[in-house]
């Protein structure tokens, strides 16, 4: 979402604006409701989003894949490699080290935020 974000062109909408922004409701999926916000005519409204997704894109792709000078690259740069090398031992390394990851990710930002907020933070503090 801060890449979204970054980006002045575009509002969230709905749900989506709310779950992120006013109360995090549980919800099964998250979808991406943006409304382009310059009026303008159809041609140039749909160049508007299409540079506006392209600088989001290259962004994106800059983030996944990172940096390849010198044939090192990060773990979305080598999976993409393996795919298109069809090594198929390698890719399922890399996805499964791309998983560990996310879930080291997901559980040290979790525990961080438990020993922040657990000793005074109403949200966090048992009630009787």
């Amino acid at each position: 979402m801060p890449f979204v974000n970054a980006e002045a062109c575009f509002a969230l909408k709905g749900g989506t604006a709310i779950n992120f922004f006013v109360r995090d409701f549980p919800r099964l999926s998250v979808d991406i409701d943006l409304v382009y916000l310059p009026v303008e005519d159809r041609p140039t409204t749909l160049q508007g989003i299409g540079t506006a997704l392209e600088r989001i894109a290259a962004i994106v792709g800059d983030f996944l894949a990172g940096s390849a000078q010198g044939g090192v690259g990060g773990i979305g740069y080598m999976t993409i490699s393996y795919f298109s090398q069809l090594k198929t031992p390698a890719l399922f390394a890399t996805g499964l080290v791309a998983c560990v990851m996310g879930f080291l990710f997901v559980g040290g930002v979790n525990w961080l935020h438990w020993r922040l907020l657990h000793s005074w933070h109403d949200s966090m503090v048992k009630k009787e």
